[in-house]
């Protein structure tokens, strides 16, 4: 019979829900977003839940770090930013990417994704603990995406990214790009984009591989642990185009449960 472990600590429990994005988060927003499962090929309003982790980590370890992503929610990410925008972003290293990881590391398991190079990572997720050599963070400050609309001024509107949350992998295509793998976690107008090593690779190597998006993506910043704060421009990249390719794949299931739901 297979035993469940909890999925930070590796304890029998017991387990309890936990929410791919923290609670407070979702109480901020207004629960509003639409999210699509390649499990069923549906898209669905309700939370995304993962069912387990156990009580202490839930409760005691990582609480901490939701609150953290909620404060900086109020504080930076609740605000959408126009074009030629300069935001000041202080943070807490370790909580800012900690509370990141973890949104990631849920995030995966819930969608039945990789999560291996992840789970590596679950000590310093959880306490702070095995701090990793080989992880890189950027960050982004996206401008507002452009949308057609009778009576504006040259037929285009700004649209803000009010409200917008993802959590997903990405591919980085540049020379090394291969050897790493990415994910993001975009809310509102800030993308964070987290790199990790493919396979065992030299620090050097991982390094380069790394470095590569940081000159492959325009205005992104990256984040490293001797800093408390950085400058973020907006970049060239819009807010809604990264997705795009994945509306359209699956645009029947995104309008049926709009409809469904503006019904």
């Amino acid at each position: 019979m297979c035993v469940k472990a909890c999925a930070y600590c590796g304890s029998a429990g017991p387990l309890t829900k936990d929410h791919v994005w923290p609670e407070c988060f979702l109480e901020r927003t207004g629960r509003r977003a639409a999210h699509f499962s390649h499990q069923s090929g549906r898209v669905h309003g309700a939370d995304y839940v993962v069912q387990d982790v156990c009580e202490t980590c839930n409760n005691v370890s990582l609480s901490p770090l939701d609150d953290y992503f909620c404060r900086l929610y109020d504080e930076y990410f609740a605000h959408a930013h126009g074009f030629g925008a300069v935001v000041t972003f202080c943070f807490d290293y370790h909580f800012l990417v900690r509370s990141l990881l973890k949104i990631a590391y849920n995030s995966a398991r819930s969608a039945g994704s990789d999560d291996s190079y992840l789970r590596e990572l679950r000590s310093y997720i959880r306490d702070g603990s095995s701090v990793p050599r080989q992880l890189a963070v950027f960050a982004e400050l996206v401008s507002p995406t452009l949308v057609k609309e009778t009576g504006a001024p040259g037929g285009m509107r700004a649209q803000l990214p009010e409200n917008f949350y993802r959590s997903a992998i990405t591919q980085l295509f540049t020379p090394n790009g291969s050897r790493v793998c990415t994910r993001i976690v975009a809310v509102g107008s800030y993308y964070f984009h987290l790199t990790f090593p493919a396979a065992p690779m030299a620090d050097s190597a991982f390094d380069e591989a790394a470095n590569e998006l940081g000159t492959h993506i325009d205005g992104v910043v990256q984040v490293t642990s001797t800093m408390n704060e950085i400058t973020l421009h907006s970049s060239s990249q819009d807010a809604i185009s990264s997705i795009v390719p994945h509306i359209q794949q699956h645009h029947d299931a995104y309008r049926t449960f709009f409809d469904r739901r503006d019904s």
